[in-house]
């Protein structure tokens, strides 16, 4: 029996920037009322996800933002309950130092994505993907940087992440908060940053 589900957000929940379907909120309580716990697995920051989620009238949801970096149980803010991954000091340095560098370089065609941990690059146009997209590579195929940080890119962002940190990592600690095995554990999602929690999920 599946005990918890973990669905990303963007495109798989929702079309972006639209809310959830009404018939969808409905099997997820459904499924909520059988003892099944829901996650909500997202680039986007947790105290977000806790937003979005409060008119969906579940108990408990459970929320695993910045792909991964930051777990919070329900929907409460402050939160009650709300865990941090342990990332590598040099990996939230380079995070940091490529903030600062991206805002120096590229302030008018970018916005930042208000994160705790990870750092989201949105991009205005084309032009600007290509250059941020272009400096990402250059800085992270450094030899002092090889493995600190993970990227994905989206259609309208890029995500860097601490190395090693991800929805699969995210998704393993909240499932052990709620004594679930992950062979009772499912994960719906549809981008390259899902895949991690693919691999640990049982379905």
């Amino acid at each position: 029996m599946i005990r918890m589900i973990a669905f990303d957000l963007d495109k798989t929940l929702a079309e972006l920037e639209q809310a959830v379907p009404g018939a969808v909120v409905t099997r997820l309580q459904e499924y909520e009322n059988k003892g099944v716990a829901i996650a909500l697995c997202s680039g986007k920051p947790a105290f977000y996800l806790s937003g979005f989620v409060r008119q969906m009238s579940l108990n408990r949801p459970v929320l695993i933002g910045e792909n991964g970096a930051v777990v919070q149980l329900g929907i409460k803010l402050p939160p009650e309950e709300e865990y941090y991954m342990e990332a590598d000091p040099k990996s939230i340095q380079l995070l940091e130092e490529m903030k600062r560098e991206v805002k120096e370089n590229y302030t008018e065609g970018i916005w930042l994505q208000p994160n705790e941990v990870e750092l989201t690059i949105f991009f205005r146009n084309q032009d600007y993907k290509d250059r941020i997209g272009a400096y990402l590579s250059s800085k992270l195929s450094e030899e002092q940087n090889l493995g600190l940080v993970d990227r994905y890119d989206h259609v309208d962002c890029f995500d860097l992440s601490p190395g090693g940190i991800n929805k699969g990592t995210g998704l393993r600690f909240a499932a052990g908060l709620l004594g679930i095995p992950m062979e009772k554990v499912a994960a719906v999602g549809d981008n390259t940053n899902d895949y991690p929690m693919f691999e640990e999920a049982g379905i």
